[in-house]
C-alpha cells in the first residue's frame, strides 16, 4: 500500500493497530488492564506463581525483540518466522497492497 506515495510495511500496520487498540478500548480493556488480571496483580505483596514469571519474561522477551536488542542468534521470534517462510506475512503483504 502506498498512501501519499509512501510504503506503508506490515510491522507499520501492526503497530499502529496496537496503538489504536489501545485508544479507543473500553475501559477496563486496555492491554495492560487484561495483564493485570492475567497476572492477578490485585494483589502485589504476595509471592509470584511459576505463570506469572514465565508470563513476565515473555514480555520482557517481546520487547526486546520488538525494540531489536537481540542477536539473531537466540531471537526465537526471527527463528520462527524463517523456519514459517514468512508464508503469512507474505499473504498478508499481498492483502494489504
Amino acid at each position: 500500500m502506498k498512501p501519499f506515495g509512501v510504503r506503508i510495511h506490515l510491522g507499520d500496520v501492526a503497530w499502529a493497530a496496537i496503538f489504536l487498540y489501545e485508544i479507543f478500548a473500553p475501559r477496563g480493556e486496555l492491554l495492560s488492564e487484561a495483564l493485570d488480571r492475567r497476572l492477578g496483580s490485585e494483589c502485589p505483596k504476595r509471592i509470584p506463581h511459576r505463570r506469572e514469571i514465565v508470563t513476565e519474561g515473555l514480555i520482557l522477551y517481546g520487547a526486546l525483540h520488538c525494540a531489536n536488542r537481540l542477536p539473531k542468534d537466540v531471537d526465537l521470534f526471527y527463528w520462527a518466522a524463517r523456519a514459517l517462510g514468512r508464508v503469512a506475512c507474505d499473504i498478508a503483504e499481498e492483502m494489504i497492497e
